[in-house]
């Protein structure tokens, strides 16, 4: 294949079908390694006996008809040593661009390719891990880097995890170039390790109290607010933030009182070659987060969200879209900002938009909708998950008082007994 084939042409041939993904991943590594080499390695001598052009490095002799030929010789034997010294820094353009065209080949969000950007700069870049070749890591290697990160508490479940994942498919792809044979990190779990712990009297859902007093508010004081609204209207939805923002008009069926979930509102970068990010956009796409046929659903709707829509239609007529202003669409951070103010308002702590779908499957769970039930509302594949979102709605107070009558009445009956 001709070495001197772009990034952007082997993306072109992958797609074309020209190359699978096992040759494009191949030939990325063969080209960028030639042009290193090439501009390294420019001082050509030329044998009198037969004409071949070769460059001698360390005392030993590359030999060619052409200076390609020569290239591709040094570039072979290079390789082969290279991979005894390659360390996590090194791979991680290489894996970024890897995983770039796969996000293009999936449709997925580039989001992702972001956050990992930033969890290699904050988390992983400047460790003792990241430095060392790779073929020499061990799992005490991917423990001491834990404990290190994690000593005190620093780090929750949730970074651990994202940091985690990251280096597995770091050591995943490692081993697809053939760089290692077995991942080390195979036995490194969350629970080994001193993570911090989630306290649950740190109330960061939302209770029935703090729905009314938002509600109340909004619907007494800023009824002509369309972000006000469409806080009030997901407590009837319970959906992604994504999934409201991109509801479209058509996908209302007053008839059969449902809204379909079709489509999601995705945050979109581009990236480049060197892992530099293009300004944030929205895009709506077609598919949902998972991208498993659990996430298309209808959602019911009853008189209280019916009367909200036919509010949110008054204030905004001329869009397709449910939620825009002035003819501009809402978007996320914006929505946030507005939740936070309410929140503010009414005197409660402030939460993120994701809480309310929290606050949807615990209501419906406590008012006694089955799990299976609440699982296909929130477009969920996997009952942990939906497991994961049901707390309790109710204030502490309130709940320790419900225990507390539940158990005088065990006492009484005791009293009676022992009497």
């Amino acid at each position: 294949m001709n070495s001197n084939l772009t990034f952007l042409d082997l993306y072109n041939r992958l797609e074309s079908g020209k190359i699978d993904l096992s040759e494009f991943q191949k030939e990325y590594m063969r080209t960028k390694e030639l042009k290193e080499i090439q501009q390294e390695y420019t001082k050509f001598k030329q044998r009198k006996d037969d004409g071949r052009l070769y460059i001698t490095i360390n005392r030993k002799s590359y030999y060619g008809k052409t200076k390609e030929e020569v290239w591709e010789k040094i570039r072979e034997a290079l390789y082969v040593d290279s991979t005894k010294t390659l360390t996590i820094n090194d791979i991680f353009p290489d894996f970024m661009n890897y995983e770039n065209s796969i996000t293009k080949e999936k449709k997925l969000s580039p989001k992702t390719l972001k956050e990992y950007k930033s969890m290699w700069i904050n988390h992983i870049k400047d460790s003792d891990l990241a430095s060392k070749p790779i073929i020499k890591l061990s799992p005490n290697d991917f423990a001491y880097f834990f404990s290190e990160k994690t000593y005190g508490g620093k780090w929750t479940c949730t970074m651990f995890n994202n940091v985690r994942g990251l280096l597995n498919r770091l050591i995943r792809y490692s081993i697809r170039q053939n760089y290692i044979s077995v991942n080390p990190l195979t036995d490194i779990k969350a629970r080994d390790f001193d993570i911090k712990p989630v306290n649950r009297d740190n109330q960061d859902y939302f209770t029935i109290n703090d729905r009314d007093k938002l509600i109340n508010h909004i619907l007494t004081n800023h009824n002509d607010d369309i972000y006000g609204l469409a806080i009030v209207l997901n407590f009837y939805l319970g959906v992604r933030i994504g999934e409201l923002l991109a509801i479209r008009k058509e996908l209302i069926d007053f008839k059969n009182r449902v809204v379909h979930i079709h489509e999601q509102m995705q945050t979109y970068y581009e990236m480049d070659s060197e892992l530099n990010f293009s300004p944030r956009t929205y895009r709506n796409v077609d598919f949902l987060k998972g991208r498993t046929k659990h996430g298309y659903r209808h959602m019911p709707l009853v008189d209280d969200s019916i009367s909200i829509i036919m509010k949110i239609y008054e204030l905004n007529s001329d869009s397709q879209y449910l939620f825009a202003k002035n003819n501009k669409r809402l978007y996320k951070d914006t929505f946030n900002e507005h939740l936070k103010k309410y929140c503010e308002d009414v005197g409660i702590n402030s939460k993120s938009s994701h809480k309310i779908r929290f606050y949807y499957a615990s209501k419906l769970y406590n008012d006694g909708a089955k799990v299976t039930n609440i699982k296909r509302l929130l477009g969920h594949s996997k009952l942990e998950t939906t497991l994961h979102y049901i707390q309790s709605v109710v204030d502490n107070e309130e709940a320790d008082e419900e225990v507390r009558n539940i158990l005088n009445k065990s006492a009484n009956r005791l009293q009676t007994i022992i009497q």
